[in-house]
């Protein structure tokens, strides 16, 4: 007979595996969305922006910001997302390393642009949320 304290600890994690998925959709799809437009569009005039913001960058334009935001925080979020839909046993660590990528993506973000925005701080939340349930999901 299971225990009340296993029922409960498999119900968190359905939970925040749930919690995951929809989190990554979003990421995925928002990241995607981003990283076309700024392909399409390297002035970055698409989103509001500027190539000016990028002077504290190598960068000249939006291209290769967008190729980047486009694979590692749109693909790989929505293939993760995937992966934890299905049970894959590589899900929980492949949601860790997702965590892990957007937080380093951010980070990196802030010190290029020398700003901090609120978009920064809900990404790095999201970062973090990921990192403790690919923990959570994979070694309990």
């Amino acid at each position: 007979m299971e225990t009340l304290t296993r029922r409960l600890s498999r119900k968190f994690r359905g939970n925040l595996r749930a919690a995951s998925v929809i989190m990554l959709i979003v990421l995925g799809c928002s990241a995607m969305m981003a990283g076309y437009f700024f392909m399409s569009d390297p002035t970055g005039a698409t989103m509001g922006l500027t190539t000016e913001s990028l002077r504290f960058s190598p960068f000249p334009d939006y291209t290769v910001p967008g190729i980047l935001l486009f694979i590692f925080d749109g693909i790989l979020a929505l293939l993760c997302a995937i992966f934890l839909i299905r049970r894959l046993a590589q899900g929980p660590r492949l949601l860790l390393f997702q965590g892990l990528v957007l937080a380093v993506w951010i980070i990196v973000q802030i010190i290029m642009l020398r700003e901090l925005n609120w978009l920064h701080v809900i990404c790095l939340t999201a970062a973090t949320f990921f990192i403790y349930s690919g923990n959570r999901l994979h070694f309990h």
